[in-house]
Formats: structure tokens, sequence, C-alpha cells
């Protein structure tokens, strides 16, 4: 199998400690696994681009599946770190450019997204289930930032944004798809959550 763009798959194993070999294995799987359908990688294949054997892949991770359960760790810390949290940024320029992010980073991931939603190969899977509310939650606690800063939201509002990532992710998944262009789904997403944002401001503002 030719080796894949940008890893490189040669060259005598490191001395490094496990943690540090668990995370470098885990950077290799990352990339291996966005440039490739899930079910066409092997451990072999990431075991080389992580200048390590499958013998050792196997002894940290067991299996492909819970090896990919690390590296969807790694992918919701990173997915969700794209989302800007200023408040000192004009709300339609920040709201714009955050969805930019995300659809930038999701688009190099395409093949990890595909994975993990719709009639992927693990369907229903409680352990990456947990690591996707992990990554609404954190997305959410950003977005917050931007519309509160420092200060305490409402329930409303949490509510609202976790609503709104759901809908994001119906039309993210639809636009990786090919079934929508991404102008189409940016347009929906941010025209949706000026709405939202709207409904929040009015809301903070009705006498109690």
């Amino acid at each position: 199998m030719p080796p894949l763009p940008g890893i490189e798959l040669s060259g005598r194993r490191r001395r490094l400690s496990p943690d540090e070999r668990r995370r470098e294995i885990v950077a290799a799987a990352t990339d291996v696994f966005a440039a490739r359908p899930y079910e066409e990688v092997s451990l072999r294949e990431i075991a080389r681009a992580a200048h390590s054997s499958r013998a050792l892949v196997t002894h940290y991770f067991g299996d492909k599946r819970r090896l990919f359960l690390a590296v969807v760790e790694r992918f919701a810390e990173e997915a969700a770190a794209t989302v800007i949290a200023d408040p000192s940024l004009p709300p339609e320029r920040l709201m714009a450019a955050n969805l930019d992010a995300v659809m930038d980073f999701l688009a190099r991931h395409r093949n990890t997204v595909g994975a993990l939603v719709g009639a992927g190969p693990f369907g229903h899977d409680p352990a990456l289930a947990s690591a996707l509310d992990g990554l609404r939650d954190a997305i959410v606690e950003r977005m917050l930032g931007n519309r509160f800063g420092d200060g305490e939201p409402p329930p409303a509002a949490r509510f609202a944004l976790r609503a709104y990532t759901g809908f994001c992710a119906v039309a993210l998944s639809d636009w990786l798809r090919g079934d929508v262009t991404r102008e189409q789904a940016h347009r929906l997403m941010l025209s949706t959550l000026r709405s939202v944002v709207a409904e929040l401001t009015a809301e903070a503002r009705r006498p109690r």
C-alpha cells in the first residue's frame, strides 16, 4: 500500500515514554483515519505511520475500534478549539468566522466524520456518542462565552445553543455528503444562528 501524503513511514523507532508513545500513535492514526475511510485502514498501516509496530499499537489500544475512540477524543478537542471565544469581535463577523473554521476542520477530517455519523461502521456506539456529546457541550460553552463573556448565561441560552448544534449536525452531514454546497450550508446555519441569538436577546429583555 503506498504511503499517505505527508506521512513518513520509515525510520528507526525512538525511545519514548508510554504516554509519549500513545500520543504519537494517536496523532498518526488521526492523520490516517482522516485520509481514508475507516473500513480501509489497518492497524499495520497506522503502526508504520507512527514508526511503531502493530504489536505495540495493539498493546496500547487493543484493536482498531478502541484506537479510533482515542482518535475521536483528540478530534473532539481540536474541533472545539476551532471555535474562537472572543466577545470583543463584532457578533456577525465572529459567527461567520467560526462557522468557516468548523467547516474547514471537518473538511480536513471528512472520513473521520463519516465513520461517526449516520450509517457509519459503528451504528449507535455509546462511547462514541459520549465523545460527540462532549464535543457539542464544549462548542456550546465557547458560544456562550461569545454571547455572555464571563457572566452566567441563562438556562434557556444553553438549551437553545445545544438545539442549534443538533441542527448544524444535519446541515454539516448533508454538506459533507455532497447533498448541498458549502455556501448553502453556511448560509442556512448562519441565518439560523442569527435567529437564535436574536431570540435570546429578546428573552433577556422581557420583564420577569
